[in-house]
C-alpha cells in the first residue's frame, strides 16, 4: 500500500501499526548476505591452505608475526572466518524470516480491512430490516 492515508486508515481500524519495512528489499538483502556467507566459507579453506604451506617455512620474525596474526582467522581457534560465515548465514536467514513476517502482517491487515468492510455492508443492509440487530452487528464489527 503506497498511500499514507490508506496506511493511517488501516492503523486506525485495526489498531496495528502498518509495517514500514519493505519485504522485497529485506529478502534481497538476506540473499546477498547469504551469498557473502558462502564466499567467506569458500575463502576460509584457501587461507587455511596458504597458512599451512608457510607454517613450516617461517624463518624470520616478520614471517612469524604474520602467521601469528592471521592464524586465528582460519587455522587456530577461534577460526574467525568460519564464525563470520556462520553469523552471515544466520543473519541472511533472519532477514528472510523477517521479510516473511512483514509480508504476513501486511496481508493480514488487508484481509482484516476487507472483512470489516463486508461486515459493515451486511450491517447496513440489515439496518433496513432490523435496526437493533444492525446496531449490534456494527458494534461487534468494530471490536
Amino acid at each position: 500500500i503506497y498511500s499514507t492515508d490508506t496506511k493511517l486508515l488501516l492503523e486506525a481500524i485495526t489498531g496495528v501499526k502498518y509495517p514500514a519495512a519493505n519485504e522485497f528489499k529485506m529478502k534481497a538483502a538476506g540473499g546477498a548476505v547469504r551469498r557473502n556467507a558462502h564466499l567467506v566459507r569458500t575463502f576460509a579453506p584457501q587461507i587455511e591452505r596458504v597458512l599451512r604451506s608457510i607454517q613450516n617455512d617461517l624463518s624470520g620474525q616478520t614471517e612469524r608475526a604474520f602467521y601469528d596474526a592471521t592464524a586465528p582467522f582460519a587455522m587456530t581457534e577461534p577460526k574467525l572466518l568460519y564464525q563470520t560465515a556462520d553469523t552471515l548465514e544466520f543473519t541472511g536467514k533472519y532477514l528472510d524470516d523477517m521479510a516473511l513476517e512483514v509480508d504476513y502482517q501486511k496481508r493480514l491487515m488487508r484481509w482484516m480491512i476487507t472483512f470489516l468492510a463486508i461486515q459493515i455492508a451486511i450491517a447496513f443492509v440489515e439496518m433496513l430490516y432490523d435496526p437493533p440487530g444492525a446496531a449490534i452487528r456494527v458494534a461487534t464489527a468494530q471490536q
